[in-house]
């Protein structure tokens, strides 16, 4: 976020920091939270910033309703060891990281959060996520 003094009415003016992003390919090893969390370790280092300075995290994820994301907007924060004042899990179909995004914009605009994070992640390219999905009844 833009210092106070950049303050135009009664919104504060906010800015992309830092950004990360896995090449696209193949990542034998790496699962789909091991690219997840490395790529929200790498957005905020290249912001300058350390994992306790993040405020809010907003995740927008690959297969809702997967093992690997049961949980995610829980799992995230203490996996990184990061205590939040916001935390979103956005799922709405190929629109779901520009809602994530939105939903982080207007948190910082609010003043709710100072720092931020948008992540997404897909594991596709190995075929999907691994494992069954939860059915709801």
């Amino acid at each position: 976020m833009w210092p106070s003094s950049t303050r135009q009415g009664d919104f504060a003016r906010v800015g992309i920091l830092g950004w990360w992003m896995f090449p696209v390919g193949k990542h034998p090893g790496l699962g789909y939270l091991d690219l997840l969390l490395g790529a929200i370790r790498e957005a905020v280092a290249d912001a300058g910033l350390g994992l306790g300075d993040v405020e809010g995290l907003y995740l927008a994820p690959d297969d809702v309703g997967a093992r690997e994301t049961a949980m995610l907007a829980a799992r995230i924060p203490e996996l990184l060891g990061v205590p939040t004042r916001a935390l979103a899990l956005v799922e709405c179909g190929g629109t779901t990281g520009a809602l994530a995004l939105k939903t982080a914009l207007q948190d910082l605009r609010l003043g709710h959060v100072q720092i931020a994070v948008v992540a997404a992640g897909s594991k596709t390219a190995a075929g999907g996520l691994r494992g069954d999905p939860y059915v709801f009844s």
